[in-house]
């Protein structure tokens, strides 16, 4: 069986949401690292770039925004067939990244005191909390991946 591409493997990781926590406190495993025993202990409530995104935004944006310098160095200045897919590929992944970030922001913002359980990020969602230091954390990574994409990307494309 053939090993499967690299964008396959990024997208697993990415977006797979992997375990579902039922439980609303979770658990602390007896010994680190716990992964060998029981997975259990990696559950999230909503996927693992939601709680990446709210656990450790800075590891991921650096990554992602290595990759997206990566795809912008490959630019020759008009389409290639070998280089035009991996930089449109980094695009829609940060884009989508994106998405995710706005999503907390907005949750954020929303003022769930005065509202009714709404749709999107305007509904009570169990485990998309997050507080006042993370929220300046995405927001400002956020604003960064805007500024390159509209400003370096876009009309790159």
């Amino acid at each position: 069986r053939p090993a499967p591409p690299p964008k396959a493997i990024l997208d697993a990781v990415l977006y797979e949401p992997d375990l579902w926590q039922d439980d609303l406190e979770k658990k602390i495993p007896p010994a680190i690292p716990t992964y060998l025993e029981d997975r259990e202990y990696l559950s999230t409530p909503n996927g693992l770039l939601f709680n990446e995104l709210q656990k450790s935004p800075q590891g991921l944006m650096r990554s992602l925004s290595d990759l997206l310098e990566l795809a912008l160095e490959m630019d020759t200045g008009r389409y290639s067939p070998s280089t035009g897919p991996i930089i449109l590929y980094v695009v829609r992944t940060l884009v989508r990244v994106e998405g995710f970030m706005l999503y907390l922001i907005k949750h954020h913002e929303w003022d769930s005191g005065e509202a009714l359980n709404g749709t999107g990020y305007k509904a009570f969602v169990r485990g998309l909390e997050i507080n006042d230091e993370q929220y300046k954390i995405l927001s400002s990574k956020r604003e960064e991946l805007r500024y390159v994409l509209s400003e370096q990307v876009f009309p790159m494309l």
